[in-house]
């Protein structure tokens, strides 16, 4: 399964009518936005509607620049997303559990609380979404040897073990490429990368 997972594209309507295209020609099969779609949340509809006929479902989750209750709001008009943030999700045969907002803290407890209220649901197809990248990889090194990544993250991977991780956030670390304890972790950058993933 081909899934076009991409990030931080900022109201960015031209980028966004590119990665249509390459949705249309690779024959994706589904995409992912972790969040940062809009700028401090000024075209929250405008961009909903853009990716809603992006011609696929579409899984998504906030980032720190969206309004929750905004988008909460306009999902009843938007039949292809699929709405992961704080949930679960399952589209096309994968699981999908997100975490998306915020992005600025090294610990968070409502990142505990999710992992707890969803402990059972993660299994060997789940892919966790999350706006903030897990600590101490290369999704979160600003600098070099500065880390400013999420450490509840990195240790709800261990625990639970997802299949992939894709994050965004961090802009110097755009299509950073990492694992932590076998799970690979991605920022896919507002370009977006295809990323092939067994049903």
């Amino acid at each position: 399964m081909k899934i076009f997972a991409f990030t931080d594209i900022h109201e960015d309507m031209q980028l966004l009518a590119r990665i249509k295209r390459v949705i249309e020609k690779e024959k994706v099969d589904l995409a992912v936005c972790t969040g940062d779609f809009t700028v401090f949340s000024n075209g929250t509809k405008m961009m909903m509607e853009a990716m809603d006929k992006l011609g696929v479902p579409l899984v998504l989750i906030p980032g720190n620049h969206e309004d929750e209750d905004e988008i909460e709001t306009l999902l009843p008009r938007f039949k292809n997303i699929h709405y992961a943030h704080e949930r679960v999700v399952d589209v096309k045969g994968l699981r999908f559990i997100g975490f998306g907002g915020r992005g600025f803290r090294r610990h968070e407890p409502d990142l505990e609380v999710l992992e707890r209220k969803h402990a059972k649901d993660f299994d060997g197809r789940t892919i966790f979404l999350c706006h903030a990248p897990p600590y101490g990889t290369a999704l979160d090194e600003v600098d070099e040897g500065w880390h400013v990544g999420n450490e509840t993250l990195t240790e709800l991977i261990r625990r639970r073990k997802p299949m992939l991780v894709l994050c965004g956030h961090i802009h110097e670390c755009f299509h950073a490429h990492d694992e932590v304890a076998g799970t690979p972790v991605i920022n896919p950058g507002p370009d977006g990368e295809i990323i092939e993933v067994e049903e």
